[in-house]
């Protein structure tokens, strides 16, 4: 029998396992997921896969199919007055909605990840998390969360089947769009990351703008190593966040945007698409790391904050982490010290 996602939403909040209100939160982002695969799988047809000519917050082109996202979910979200406040990667500032001052939630939102992929018809998606204004909070007027205080995150990818995948904090679940009942079917229930697996996930092209700690763990992917009977690492990389974790989610590995010469602290953002996607691994039992600590202990200080990022399997981010000690951070005391 299908176990449609309203209908497992219900039966959760009957079982008083989660709050009437955030389950509403979860429905409307689902909503929204539904318009925005049809627009995604009609690209070409319509006119929004053309750049409209202005450049978001990030200094990134913005697609006409950034901005309906955008629009959209800000739209949905603000109908049910369960949200007080919405920061979305398209916009400068938080998204105070009208008349909600005492909405429970605020909902930090990636409209549109990778949408840069639809010259060459490739995977996007949407990354969304939830928090409760009323605790754990700095600021929550200016988006400024404890990133362990997440209530909900979760994605969609919008591929050759769309996926909605979510954790409130008790495991994590995915749902898969039904195209003839227009409506999302549980398919997976409390998923584990696959371990170890064999995969590693980077922007190859960054390669010598890495630290030498990062460029020598890519060195280590690449290798036979006999003495641990460990076949080498395969590359996979698709631009898209969304359809990169999934696939380290499924397959194991890693995924890696490490800073570079350019970029200290990458180019990733912490509340849209870090956060969310740390919460969703640690329930899967999965790691993210940050470079310096675990991700989610990463203070935020501004709404827009970038970080690196190093997700996947707790044994490959343990690795990752090992080098970077040992290749940057004893390089740098050794520096200062000379």
């Amino acid at each position: 029998m299908k176990t449609e996602l309203s209908k497992y939403l219900i039966q959760e909040s009957m079982n008083h396992e989660l709050p009437v209100a955030l389950g509403r939160v979860i429905l409307d982002i689902s909503y929204v997921a539904d318009i925005i695969n049809h627009r995604v799988s009609h690209l070409g047809i319509f006119d929004d896969d053309t750049y409209t000519g202005d450049i978001n917050t990030h200094g990134d082109e913005v697609l006409a199919l950034d901005e309906i996202a955008d629009r959209t979910f800000t739209q949905v979200l603000s109908f049910n007055g369960d949200c007080c406040l919405i920061g979305s990667e398209e916009q400068e500032d938080m998204y105070e909605v009208p008349m909600s001052e005492d909405a429970p939630y605020v909902v930090m939102i990636d409209p549109l990840d990778g949408s840069s992929n639809f010259e060459v018809n490739g995977s996007m998606g949407t990354i969304f998390s939830v928090y409760n204004k009323y605790t754990g909070n700095i600021s929550a007027d200016e988006g400024l969360f404890d990133g362990r205080s997440q209530v909900a995150a979760g994605y969609i990818l919008y591929g050759p089947s769309t996926k909605l995948v979510y954790s409130r904090g008790k495991g994590v679940h995915e749902f898969t769009y039904d195209v003839e009942e227009n409506k999302f079917i549980l398919t997976k229930e409390n998923i584990l990351i696959a371990d170890p697996g064999n995969l590693y996930s980077v922007n190859m092209g960054n390669y010598y703008l890495f630290s030498k700690g990062v460029k020598s763990y890519i060195n280590y992917c690449n290798q036979y190593v006999v003495s641990r009977n460990k076949e080498r690492y395969s590359l996979r990389y698709s631009g898209a966040l969304v359809a990169d974790f999934h696939t380290c989610l499924v397959r194991g590995g890693i995924f890696m945007y490490p800073g570079t010469q350019k970029y200290e602290n990458g180019k990733l953002r912490l509340n849209y698409e870090c956060r969310p996607m740390a919460f969703l691994v640690e329930q899967a039992g999965g790691r993210a790391y940050a470079g310096d600590m675990d991700l989610l202990d990463v203070q935020a200080e501004s709404l827009h904050q970038r970080t690196p990022l190093f997700i996947g399997v707790k044994k490959a981010v343990d690795e990752v982490q090992e080098f970077i000690a040992c290749l940057d951070k004893v390089g740098e005391k050794i520096e200062k010290a000379s």
